[in-house]
């Protein structure tokens, strides 16, 4: 049976009225909530007048719902209908059918009359065209489907099942769910970008789900884009999804060396792919500034880019969205009615209303108790870092605090447990807070679902529950310096440094944070000394590989650019270079990485030094080319440093005359085109592109650009009525019932 539990009271009668108008054969009218006089929908047959009463019921028991329908007899005989129909999403069984049927014989035909879940589920069955209407409905229906026959997915994916089966009954499709489905359809790139909490993320989510419906695989994207290219297969139905893809904070914390070259790649890889899709996140000012800094993001087609605003909401979306999380919370019925006797007018037109601000404000971290909650809705939305200041305060103890400021202090794709709980150690030790053998986890307990998250497969990851508390809490660090010394001091893992430092030159520091760091370069020094050789934190394990943060050419690339400021010392950068180069000459490192530190080396030994790593890293690419990843690595290369010497491209030529042609190895093609056209082999480009498209006739299964356009009348009427205070107020009397 589907799960109607993903709609709200509002959501199920306007399915009920769209079901019961295509199975009647008219048109049948809705009416305002509240005092409803036993009538929810109305229309009309040859025998006379139908009236229905709709309850959604589902955190309710049968006997609740027979005392709410006894209620509703006196209404329905003053109404007097000729005809009357009970329906309920509950489950029913026949005797609780009979049961019903004897409070209201008097107006129905016989049991028939009262319809429960199975009911709905049949009746939908035999109109599909009123289910397309309701895109919540049967995205989530299909994702159950695509769950249970692909369990080997759904374990690896448990993370993002998780925050999408959350994510979708609160979701409200509007205009802007319409605009960015339609970029996808057509393009198979969606690149959403918008203002800290608008809904971005709860926008891919519902953009993913709606393609997991339909038997795409879904990727998960957290660390860099190789992940992407990693999981890509050919023939295989794939949606992949990289949130916050140039950083949460600024994109000089995400973006790698040549990962704007493989970023672009893939999207014109996957945007000439049928059977790929591809949503990307990002603030709409880390991309800008990362398209003015980036000539091949610059080059992204802007067709793409979907910007996620404010006006996207109108003010009844913007209602529709407070009800639906409080519809979804816990709040006391008292709090609600406070919402219901005017309390929502002031939250939907405040200026700094974002749906981010609204989860939070409806979920179990806020103070939902005490009177005047609407009140406290406004104040946070005035001043939301007041909010988590307070509970960061007042509320949380030294290991509890000193725990998130340690998460601060780690990449934003968060750590696993153990190296987390390591680096938390090291801080209590030294801010001399005493900690227990137990204190960690009880304090991981009490922070999850609050502040912080718990994801990843197999082993579980720690990250921030939102990036403005990430925000919030590195702020909160620069603004003590004792603290943000203590944390390089304390420092177990290089990613400590090499993370937190960036804030200081991100649009949301503070003015004085670049003073605060170099008042602590010795500090910072030592701690690089002392973590170098760390290893590296996992930040999550995906595909049954760990995936880390940073690699030995990273830390290279970060000590030799910032040397001009820390006091590193000269003697120990020339042996980590020795070090590097010989590692090179071994064909030994990180490919990906490895140019940007060349060019650090050039920087910082512009002498023979330079021109011995630049040799080491030549002969390791040319001698190493086994794969299409090795190709990609040797071009972005040759493009960087010798994009004037000539290139014997006959080898390329023979790798791909033995991969594809004589092995048949075609999952590679759209990458290997690229490659090709970045080469100049315009004729070799061609060709795979001609066997691409050979390759897609061949599997493609015609769901794509189609099922986009049928996807054009998915929105619901009901989300697009006039916003005037006399509707919106009939739907927040609605919290009045302590029913919903």
């Amino acid at each position: 049976m589907r799960d109607f539990s993903v709609l709200s009271d509002v959501e199920f009668e306007e399915l009920l009225a769209d079901l019961l108008a295509a199975a009647e054969g008219v048109a049948v009218e809705r009416f305002a909530a509240g005092r409803d006089s036993g009538i929810d929908l109305r229309w009309t047959r040859p025998e006379g007048t139908t009236i229905a009463q709709c309850k959604h019921y589902q955190r309710s028991t049968f006997s609740m719902l027979l005392t709410s329908a006894r209620k509703e007899l006196s209404k329905v005989a003053a109404v007097a209908p000729s005809s009357y129909l009970f329906i309920t999403s509950f489950d029913l069984g026949v005797g609780q059918k009979e049961k019903i049927y004897q409070i209201f014989k008097s107006w129905m035909k016989g049991p028939q009359d009262v319809l429960g879940g199975r009911d709905i589920d049949g009746l939908l069955t035999s109109n599909p065209e009123v289910e397309r209407r309701h895109p919540k409905l049967w995205v989530s229906t299909g994702m159950q489907l695509f769950w249970a026959n692909h369990s080997d997915i759904a374990s690896r994916s448990i993370a993002l099942k998780q925050r999408i089966d959350k994510a979708i009954p609160r979701y409200v499709v509007s205009n802007g769910y319409k605009e960015a489905q339609d970029i996808l359809s057509e393009s198979n790139i969606c690149i959403i970008s918008g203002a800290p909490g608008i809904g971005k993320t709860a926008l891919a989510w519902m953009l993913m789900a709606e393609y997991i419906s339909a038997g795409y695989e879904p990727i998960e994207v957290s660390i860099d884009i190789n992940e992407a290219w990693t999981a890509l297969e050919a023939n295989r139905r794939q949606i992949f999804l990289y949130d916050d893809f140039l950083g949460q904070i600024s994109f000089t914390e995400r973006l790698a060396k040549n990962e704007d070259s493989r970023i672009s790649s893939l999207v014109e890889a996957i945007s000439t792919s049928p059977d790929k899709r591809l949503i990307l996140t990002t603030r709409e000012y880390i991309l800008r500034d990362a398209r003015r800094l980036y000539e091949r993001l610059d080059g992204l087609d802007r067709r793409h880019n979907f910007i996620l605003s404010l006006k996207a909401y109108t003010r009844t979306n913007r209602a529709h969205i407070l009800y639906n999380h409080l519809w979804n919370s816990s709040l006391p019925i008292e709090r609600l009615r406070e919402v219901s006797q005017g309390g929502f007018k002031a939250i939907i037109d405040h200026e700094s209303y974002n749906p981010r601000l609204v989860e939070y404000c409806t979920g179990n971290s806020f103070n939902t108790e005490e009177p005047d909650y609407p009140g406290r809705v406004v104040e946070f939305f005035n001043n939301p870092d007041l909010v988590w200041r307070t509970a960061f305060d007042k509320h949380l103890t030294n290991s509890q605090r000193l725990l998130l400021l340690t998460l601060a202090s780690i990449p934003h794709a968060g750590a696993e447990i153990r190296f987390l709980q390591a680096a938390h150690r090291g801080l209590c030790m030294q801010m001399g807070v005493p900690l227990a053998a137990t204190e960690f986890h009880q304090s991981l307990e009490v922070l999850e679902g609050t502040f912080v998250s718990l994801n990843g497969h197999p082993q579980p990851v720690a990250e921030f529950a939102n990036p403005s508390i990430r925000q919030f809490t590195i702020a909160y660090i620069y603004k003590d310096e004792t603290v943000l010394q203590a944390i390089f001091e304390s420092a177990e893992y290089f990613e400590q440094i090499s993370s937190i430092t960036p804030w200081a030159t991100s649009d949301l520091a503070e003015p004085d944070s670049l003073k605060v760091l170099s008042r602590l370069g010795q500090s910072i020094s030592n701690a690089i000394l002392k973590t170098f050789s760390a290893p590296q934190v996992i930040t999550s394990s995906r595909y049954n590989a760990p995936q880390y943060y940073d690699s030995r050419e990273e830390r290279v690339d970060f000590c030799l650019r910032n040397s001009n400021w820390l006091p590193v010392p000269r003697e120990f950068l020339q042996r980590i270079v020795d070090e590097t180069i010989a590692n090179w000459r071994a064909h030994e490192g990180d490919k990906s990485a490895a140019g940007g530190t060349l060019l650090a080396i050039g920087d910082s030994f512009p002498d023979d030094c330079h021109e011995e790593a630049h040799a080491a890293l030549d002969g390791w690419l040319e001698n190493t080319l086994l794969s299409t990843s090795d190709w990609e690595h040797f071009t972005d290369h040759l493009e960087e440093f010798h994009s004037d010497e000539y290139w014997d491209t006959s080898k390329f030529e023979d790798f791909i005359e033995s991969s594809v042609f004589r092995e048949g190895n075609y999952s590679d093609l759209e990458e290997l085109a690229s490659i090709a056209e970045r080469l100049g082999m315009h004729a070799v480009s061609s060709r795979l592109t001609s066997e691409l498209e050979i390759q897609a006739a061949e599997s493609y299964e015609g769901w794509g650009a189609e099922e986009g356009r049928e996807s054009e009348s998915n929105l619901s009427s009901f989300f697009n009525r006039s916003s005037d205070d006399r509707h919106l107020q009939s739907l927040f009397d609605r919290l009045n019932s302590p029913e919903n």
